[in-house]
């Protein structure tokens, strides 16, 4: 299978290259404007609750649990139950969790709320626990107190330790998921109390309460994930219901869906006697962000209520916000030049960006369509296939995420706009207010081609008394300090296996073996089949058996192979290495095996035809404000934000954790690897998929490293002359 998919990408990407690229943004990508969509309204954030779980509706009210302070002069939180109407206000207080009060006789200590449900007739019903103790409350619509059910012996006989689940059926019967002395088990009671049968199960994610009124395990089987109704009846388990591939979010159903669920673009409601899925929403056109959705709950007019989380980049602290949907004709939402965007993958930041630009701008909105989505379990490498035939039948977007795809080719064919012009002429920023370097590394012939919120640097660090103080190494350099180390077999801890190492180092010094603009190849040379053997001496596999602090404390490993994206990491390292640390890179001839990667690199394509509105929003995630609010991983590309996180990281109060300040020697290291750094601007798909397939074939014991390097020559000279 891998091969085969190896195989399809590379001729997806020679297809690429053979592109007349003539066409222009294609009509049918307008929206449908006889559908509808679901138009948002924020009624802004919950003031004083801290999170909000198992959000349910009954008669005209919202119901949900949260952990708040029990009060000014306490430091321990209290989970409690809140009714509050549909528009976020008149919140009230059902029930809090019992703190040392005797509850029953011969009982007496803290109780915890640990569920909570709401019958059809409109009652809550609560579930606490304490030690040996659990008790199931049942309230009114008003919060009046109609019923306390002492279940402490049926704890204590089942050795009950934790609780993660709790329904109720149409019928009234109790559905308690809990941890036992012998592991994960569903307990069905009557609503006296009595326990009726129990189902053994791996783990529980959550029960749900199926359309007909029965109830659901949803969670993990030796199997995987799944979704099996429990036969009441018959005490034992019923039909197991296949769930869609790419589902994501689960939330309880009602009388018309079993189950709703996301899948990263849509909303669904599920049918579990059809086995068939139904469109309701759609994220995006509604211009809510999918993942900081935490509840989706329907109302009886069509209507859904969600809540979104965001969490203060200042603070660290959840904030949530009740967000209303109502559904409307496309026709009357407001009429908008329409720019679409494809991607691989969408990050959060990204989704972000064209939500709070959508609801912004007067002009302009923003389709975008997230191919990670077409990905299966089979095949995770389906929506880069299905992006890339797309573009190659002449369905080019106007901003195109770069992420994955072949940059240089595009580059060359001209598929993408020169940022530059854009940049200089911008009434706001110029080259200036990003950084430099991040900008060199990128450029093409003086172009650059493509944009970002935030990179990332990839190198190998060690300690400076061991591999060396000066930045950068060659081969030799590198097989000369492995030879002095002859304890170090495992130089790399888990990283530094035969497979990885090559596909890393060749990565970064493809260009001693590559000359595009000369059509050259010099794989047969010798010092390719040098590599070879040398990275055949690495373990075959990883052994996870030891940390790294304790690999690098016996001498076994001597550096490590690093993805840098947050400042915090850098005393993680000169902890680790004995107070101080170099940053070496791979080996390579020029010393410089270090990378930059963006973490969403957009572009501009040359068939867009809005091209002033496409740059409308990539400009936004170029802002300092807009990045120091939203990124919370990779440096920030404009220069602003990136000082300001670097002020921060010197407090140590860059990330939401505390950590060791960073010094001014942190930061003079850091910066020098950045400006050193190269980028994999070089990198061809289909050439890769080449060499790697004769890299696993030498690893495999089919060719030694001469015959790999001479027969790797033919095929990449052909391949590379049918490019030229």
């Amino acid at each position: 299978m891998k091969n085969s998919i190896k195989r399809l990408l590379a001729v997806v990407m020679v297809a690429i290259l053979a592109l007349s690229l003539v066409a222009g943004c294609s009509d049918d990508q307008e929206p449908d404007a006889s559908g509808f969509v679901f138009v948002p309204e924020v009624l802004g954030e919950l003031d004083g609750i801290s999170e909000i779980r198992d959000l349910v509706y009954s008669n005209g009210k919202l119901y949900f649990s949260s952990v708040v302070m029990q009060g000014a002069d306490s430091a321990e939180p209290a989970r409690k139950v809140f009714s509050m109407d549909i528009d976020g206000t008149n919140i009230t207080e059902f029930a809090t969790d019992s703190r040392g009060d005797d509850t029953q006789e011969g009982s007496a200590g803290n109780l915890y709320i640990m569920s909570f449900c709401v019958d059809r007739d409109g009652n809550i019903w609560i579930l606490k626990a304490g030690p040996s103790v659990i008790n199931i409350l049942k309230y009114d619509r008003t919060g009046a107190e109609l019923l306390l059910l002492d279940l402490s012996d049926f704890s204590a006989n089942n050795r009950i330790t934790g609780i993660n689940a709790f329904i109720i059926d149409s019928h009234g019967n109790f559905y308690i998921g809990a941890w036992t002395g012998e592991g994960n088990s569903i307990f069905v009671l009557s609503n006296e109390g009595s326990l009726l049968f129990k189902l053994d199960v791996d783990y529980i994610d959550r029960l749900l309460k199926m359309a007909d009124g029965s109830v659901a395990f949803f969670g993990h089987t030796e199997a995987g994930r799944v979704l099996i109704k429990i036969d009441y009846p018959g005490k034992t388990w019923g039909n197991s219901i296949a769930l869609p591939q790419n589902i994501n979010k689960v939330f309880p159903g009602n009388e018309a869906y079993d189950i709703f669920y996301c899948d990263r673009v849509d909303l669904l409601g599920f049918n579990a006697n059809t086995g068939e899925s139904t469109e309701l929403l759609s994220w995006r056109d509604s211009d809510v962000v999918f993942d900081r959705i935490t509840n989706v709950v329907p109302l009886p007019d069509e209507r859904f209520i969600c809540v979104s989380q965001t969490t203060g980049t200042a603070t660290g602290m959840d904030n949530h916000s009740l967000i209303v949907l109502t559904k409307a004709p496309a026709s009357e939402r407001q009429e908008k030049t329409i720019l679409t965007l494809a991607s691989f993958y969408l990050d959060q930041s990204l989704q972000s960006a064209i939500v709070e630009f959508n609801a912004t701008s007067e002009k302009y909105r923003i389709e975008a369509t997230d191919y990670s989505v077409y990905n299966t379990r089979d095949d995770w490498s389906a929506g880069l296939i299905r992006l890339s035939t797309e573009i190659i039948s002449g369905r080019i977007p106007d901003i195109l995420g770069m992420n994955t795809l072949p940059y240089m080719q595009y580059v060359e064919k001209g598929l993408l706009e020169d940022l530059y012009p854009f940049i200089d002429n911008d009434p706001e920023l110029d080259r200036s207010d990003l950084l430099d370097f991040m900008l060199r590394a990128y450029e093409l012939d003086g172009g650059l081609y493509q944009i970002s919120h935030s990179f990332y640097a990839s190198t190998v660090v060690g300690n400076p008394s061991v591999v060396g103080e000066e930045m950068g190494w060659n081969m030799d350099e590198f097989r000369a300090v492995l030879e002095n180390n002859p304890n170090a077999d495992m130089p790399g801890g888990n990283t530094f296996e035969k497979r990885s190492f090559l596909q890393l180092a060749i990565t970064l010094g493809i260009h001693e073996y590559v000359d595009w603009p000369a059509g050259e190849a010099y794989f047969d040379r010798g010092d390719f089949a040098q590599l070879l053997e040398f990275a055949n001496t690495f373990p075959e596999d990883r052994d996870y058996n030891l940390t790294e602090s304790e690999l690098v404390s016996s001498g076994r490993q001597i550096m490590a192979d690093i993805f840098l994206s947050e400042f915090w990491r850098l005393p993680i390292y000169r902890s680790l290495f004995g107070s101080d640390y170099v940053f070496k890179g791979y080996p390579t001839a020029n010393r410089s095996g270090h990378s930059i990667g963006f973490y969403q690199g957009m572009a501009i394509t040359t068939t867009c035809a809005d091209k002033e509105g496409a740059w409308e929003f990539l400009r936004t995630i170029l802002k300092d404000e807009w990045q120091l609010a939203t990124i919370t991983h990779g440096f920030p590309t404009n220069r602003a934000a990136f000082d300001e996180r670097v002020r921060l990281a010197k407090i140590g109060a860059d990330s939401e954790f505390p950590h060791t300040p960073l010094t001014q020697a942190d930061i003079d290291k850091l910066m020098v690897l950045f400006e050193s750094a190269t980028t994999s601007l070089n990198w061809h798909n289909a050439l890769m998929d080449i060499i790697m397939e004769n890299v696993d074939d030498f690893l495999n014991g089919l060719t030694d490293a001469q015959e790999t390097a001479r027969i790797l020559q033919n095929r990449a000279s052909r391949y590379i002359a049918e490019q030229s």
